[in-house]
């Protein structure tokens, strides 16, 4: 039997380490086995993987319509032979824990679907993503239709998912604006080979290539930019309160919240400038936050943290619920409100991935934080 090691001479087998991560996506792990699965996920890059594809087949299972009210025993009597031989004293705690029906939704083939559950997501796609010209017309992303907008010696070719600027790199530059909603994400490819990946509700305000000395773009949100490379013309990301200079990098930028704007450097090097002259360089794997109260701070950072939004997960480490309420309302294009203003401090430690239903993870969080809320009319109650 294969063998996963944990630091401090712990073994743990994989079928451990599964129940372990089945426990966690549930919320019902204890304490000390969730800091052993943390520590396995920043430094084994197989559990992590195994565990961003147990969400994703939560994901596909529960979308395709598994109903955990359905036959909870069924579940568990279908589930339970999978199980049995590893850890059985916990059987009957997720038999308790209703982690039955969850584990059984992740074996696609047990053939427990036929519910008419959908993820909430849905129907917060009706928006689009909208692309507003210079000139005042906007134009909305459709879904499976690619078009080419044609306008004062400008191409965009817009798509579903993706834009596309055709321009010449060194063009007119006339100002171009996308913006994405709550829920969706939205690749651009500027003129001069850019690349730009955005978050939900985010906006990106762009010319129509770059005639000038330098190349500028404005960021309102999160995105994941890859810089072509060229010193002579170097790129400017500006933020409500910074500005990112770079000349061929990659590195995220969040600024959901507008008192800490965060760059993120994967590879390469950028300088972050932020007002009365403070400014910071960056360096790969290094974080730099900005307050208006503290300046820069410097801080390493966890790829799959920052950047597992891109794979549509979230992951939450002592996380306030007022910022992982901010998530939510993006990722599932909800409002949010807290009758209880104490449980904004209360902190979370999780998963959230973006194909899983809004509900399936407000039980996980009643759970595994004791937090109680009430989704009414795409309004959530956090009490």
């Amino acid at each position: 039997m294969k063998k996963a090691v944990y630091k401090a001479g712990m073994d743990y087998t994989n079928e451990q380490i599964h129940i372990m991560l089945l426990e966690k996506i549930a919320g019902t792990i204890d304490p000390a086995d969730n800091r052993v699965v943390e520590q396995l996920l920043r430094d084994d890059s197989r559990v992590c993987a195994h565990w961003l594809s147990i969400n994703e087949q939560v994901g596909k299972a529960t979308a395709a319509g598994f109903s955990v009210a359905a036959d909870e025993e069924q579940s568990w009597q279908a589930i339970k032979p999978l199980l049995r031989k590893h850890r059985p004293l916990r059987l009957l705690f997720l038999k308790v824990a209703g982690v039955a029906a969850l584990a059984a939704a992740i074996f696609a083939g047990i053939s427990l679907f036929g519910g008419q559950n959908r993820p909430i997501r849905e129907s917060g796609k009706a928006m689009g993503v909208t692309l507003a010209l210079e000139e005042g017309t906007v134009i909305r992303a459709e879904k499976g239709v690619s078009k080419t907008v044609s306008l004062d010696g400008t191409t965009l070719r817009v798509g579903e998912n993706t834009l596309i600027d055709q321009s010449p790199a060194y063009g007119r530059g006339r100002w171009r604006t996308v913006t994405v909603p709550a829920v969706l994400e939205y690749k651009v490819w500027l003129a001069d080979g850019s690349q730009v990946w955005m978050n939900a509700e985010t906006s990106l305000r762009f010319p129509s290539g770059f005639p000038g000395q330098t190349r500028e773009v404005y960021i309102d949100g999160e995105a994941f930019f890859n810089i072509a490379k060229n010193t002579r013309q170097p790129f400017i990301v500006h933020t409500p309160q910074t500005d990112v200079v770079v000349s061929g990098t990659q590195f995220n930028v969040n600024t959901y919240n507008p008192d800490r704007i965060q760059t993120a450097l994967v590879e390469g090097s950028v300088i972050t400038k932020g007002p009365g002259n403070r400014q910071v360089a960056v360096l790969p794997g290094y974080q730099a936050t900005y307050t208006a109260q503290n300046g820069f701070q410097m801080a390493a950072f966890d790829d799959a943290d920052v950047l597992s939004w891109m794979k549509g997960v979230y992951y939450f480490h002592h996380t306030p619920l007022k910022e992982l309420a901010g998530v939510l309302a993006r990722w599932y294009g909800i409002s949010v409100h807290f009758h209880n203003l104490a449980l904004q401090k209360k902190t979370f430690s999780g998963a959230l991935t973006k194909s899983q239903p809004l509900q399936l993870f407000l039980e996980s969080l009643q759970l595994s934080a004791n937090v109680h809320s009430i989704l009414n009319n795409r309004v959530l109650y956090f009490e």
